[in-house]
């Protein structure tokens, strides 16, 4: 009965001051719906290319060796369990419209279930001369029907007709890999059929080991672990048959030498003490001879220097376009541990002033039942009810809205990055109930505080009116100059804030809270839109690169750079060399890019330092960028081992401020050659029609393979950074 009245006081509350009930609700939904989206994205995205990789069966383990892999090594593999496949594959350089592109070239094979291609647009090859491409900026000028042409003797038919449009699952993000024609990157893939191919020495193996585990579990990389050492010790067993093959044609040769060595020593000694024999014919046999046993020493030589047979056993960390996925969830999931909790702080303080006020107005309630005989938890039952309720409703609303919003859009926003269809926003239990025990504790525990002072005042306090604060000179008013100047109502709003001090604190951290959040996604949104304006307006001063063919000797290159140089729209030009690179003694998957310019940078390129805008000079040693110093732990001082068209060692000398991308800065003789294959151009502001202009100016200089304008990257990324705008808007 007592229970069933306080109920019913309970409804008429929430009817009474329903704004209040609402206002708490709100702050919570957001602050649940954030936690819970936010904390969601992470796991989204990891489904999300998960599924994608299941669906099309995404390789667990890739195989290479030095020496290739033969069909023979297949199947000893395949014997001993494995579900493997081998494909072939090569780097060309395409001219399409007098414009140069390394273009990677894979083989398709209609019976091969691992690494499915999604085929997006038309159909897959079915003949030798047949052909399908993937869609990106490179390719967008071609069209199903269209030729491409691979110069190139690895494949039978040069001429390929694109029957089809294709994503593949070895590639999600723009990355595709490194080579050593023209600028070092691969700009776009092709497949055509495996049997347009010249060689049936497959370049890579692919192995599926059929795991239940998600790719991001611990337990499928224990899985994977267990099969790279297993296959450590399978490929040191079978060897290597095309490896087996080379040894074999050079014993042979050996032998054959020999052989004919031998019989033609046993002739010699027949006839060299012979007096009627001509010395010549003597002399010309004995140098035979000579030869013949240069020869048969030079073969030993060389099979005594065969590199032995290498086998690459790689999983899934070592995919370009896996690892960087993986690790920018791994940034998500860390922002997710900070910034809901600013709004469950934001929760308590509203929810503590909002029953703190409400509790007061109600005193006189509170002092007749107490006086009635209900004790202290009977009563603080309903104040305790009222936040739950506000809490349980607004925590189930804000993880709908947090689950099927927030992951959308923050995927969506690396969508620019990574070529993945089919988001996956799923419902976590976990997480639904960690967001609403937080709030509980947040809203519940700020209610028992509030209820708590004014529960142990005695019901004759309760019954009366609370008494006023007991108002007090304020610092202001000992400055007459100001104070007397005050309005009336002014002097009023003076005193309050002084006089109810927590009202004030609990104002000051709520709007702080919430001012810290809005800065918090202004400042998101800043930086990262910021990110190409300060690398291509702060940092690279030019306006064009100019990309030249990787068939010109010296002279033809300096003959290009002269037209550059003297068309009307260029003021200044630099000759650069530019490679893609690893850095042997530093283990990585960042792609990172050498750059070595022929003169001085200051005009086109600024070295500095981000802090202190030291400017540096480069030297005898290695300027590395300040993202990739991070990643890799490289310090002024270090050595590094530079791999890319032949071996440098350089110590590092400075870090420089960098904002997109990897690069490594040597000078001209540290990389101690003559050869460049890029041209970067100082321009005036230049029109959309003016660029084109220019652009087919230089298209017409022989030996310009392509150009790219940085108005142009920088308009791509103003466009898919809009993006972020959503999430200033949510915070």
């Amino acid at each position: 009965m007592v229970m069933r009245k306080l109920y019913k006081e309970f409804f008429v509350s929430i009817r009474k001051s329903f704004k209040r009930f609402l206002s708490i609700t709100l702050i919570v939904l957001l602050g649940v719906g954030f936690f819970a989206g936010i904390r969601a994205t992470s796991p989204d995205m990891k489904e999300t290319l998960s599924r994608y990789y299941k669906e099309n069966n995404m390789y667990d383990i890739e195989l290479m060796s030095n020496y290739g892999i033969s069909k023979d090594d297949i199947s000893k593999i395949k014997d001993k369990g494995y579900d493997i496949e081998g494909s072939i594959s090569f780097d060309v350089v395409v001219n399409n419209d007098d414009s140069l592109y390394a273009v990677k070239v894979m083989s398709y094979d209609k019976n091969s279930d691992i690494n499915k291609l999604v085929l997006m647009e038309g159909r897959m090859p079915s003949n030798s001369d047949e052909c399908v491409i993937e869609r990106n900026d490179y390719t967008e000028d071609y069209k199903i029907g269209d030729s491409i042409y691979l110069d190139s003797d690895d494949v039978k038919n040069k001429e390929l007709k694109i029957v089809g449009i294709v994503k593949s699952p070895l590639y999600v993000s723009d990355e595709r890999g490194s080579t050593n024609l023209l600028t070092g990157k691969i700009n776009y893939f092709l497949y055509t059929d495996v049997s347009n191919f010249n060689t049936d020495v497959y370049t890579e193996a692919y192995i599926d080991i059929d795991s239940d585990n998600d790719i991001f579990d611990s337990k499928y990389e224990d899985e994977v672990d267990g099969y790279e050492k297993k296959l450590e010790d399978v490929t040191d067993i079978i060897g290597n048959s095309n490896y087996e093959e080379i040894v074999k044609q050079y014993e042979d040769g050996i032998d054959e030498a020999t052989s004919l060595y031998e019989e033609n020593l046993d002739r010699y000694n027949d006839i060299k003490d012979v007096t009627y024999i001509d010395s010549t014919v003597k002399d010309t046999m004995k140098d035979e001879l000579d030869s013949a046993k240069v020869k048969i020493d030079d073969l030993k030589k060389e099979l005594d220097e065969l590199d032995k047979v290498e086998w690459y056993v790689l999983d899934l960390s070592s995919n370009a376009g896996y690892y960087s996925y993986d690790a920018d969830t791994e940034r998500i999931a860390n922002i997710a541990k900070v910034f809901p909790m600013v709004f469950f702080v934001v929760a308590i303080l509203i929810c503590l002033t909002t029953m703190t006020r409400m509790v007061e107005e109600e005193r006189i309630q509170i002092g007749t039942l107490k006086s009635l005989g209900y004790d202290d938890v009977s009563i603080s039952f309903k104040y305790v009810l009222y936040a739950m309720l506000a809490t349980v409703i607004g925590s189930l609303v804000g993880v709908v809205i947090g689950f099927n919003i927030i992951p959308n859009i923050i995927f969506n926003m690396y969508k620019i990055m990574y070529n993945v269809d089919g988001f996956v926003s799923s419902f976590y239990w976990g997480l639904t109930l960690q967001g609403m025990v937080i709030a509980l504790i947040c809203t519940v525990g700020a209610t028992i505080y509030a209820c708590t002072k004014t529960l142990k005042e005695v019901p004759a306090s309760l019954l009366r009116p609370k008494a006023p604060t007991v108002g007090k000179r304020v610092w202001l008013e000992y400055i007459p100059f100001i104070w007397k100047r005050l309005k009336f109502s002014s002097k009023v709003t003076v005193r309050n804030v002084f006089r109810y001090k927590k009202r004030m604190f609990m104002t000051i951290l709520g709007i702080a809270g919430c001012t810290g959040l809005i800065l918090a996604g202004f400042g998101l949104k800043d930086c990262i839109t910021n990110l190409v304006p300060n690398q291509y307006e702060k940092i690279f001063n030019y306006q064009v690169e100019v990309t030249l063919n990787d068939n010109l000797n010296v002279d033809e290159l300096d003959s290009v750079y002269e037209q550059v140089n003297e068309l009307d729209e260029v003021n200044k030009a630099l000759k650069v060399e530019k490679e893609s690179i690893e850095i042997k003694n530093k283990d990585t998957n960042q792609s990172i890019t050498l750059v070595v310019p022929f003169s001085d940078t200051s005009d086109f390129i600024k070295l500095q330092d981000r802090k202190s805008g030291k400017k540096f000079d480069l030297g005898s040693g290695a300027i590395v960028t300040e993202k990739i110093s991070n990643l890799l732990d490289i310090n002024e001082g270090d050595n590094l081992v530079l791999d890319g068209k032949k071996d440098y060692k350089v110590v590092v000398s400075d870090i420089t401020e960098n904002y997109l991308y990897h690069y490594i800065y040597i000078s001209r003789d540290v990389y101690d050659s003559d050869s460049y294959n890029t041209i970067l151009v100082k321009t005036d502001e230049m029109s959309v029609k003016e660029e084109q202009e220019f652009s087919n100016k230089l298209k017409d200089i022989d030996g310009v393979s392509s150009m790219s304008f940085t108005s142009s990257t920088e308009d791509m990324f103003d466009s898919t950074m809009k993006n972020f705008s959503y999430v200033s808007l949510v915070l």
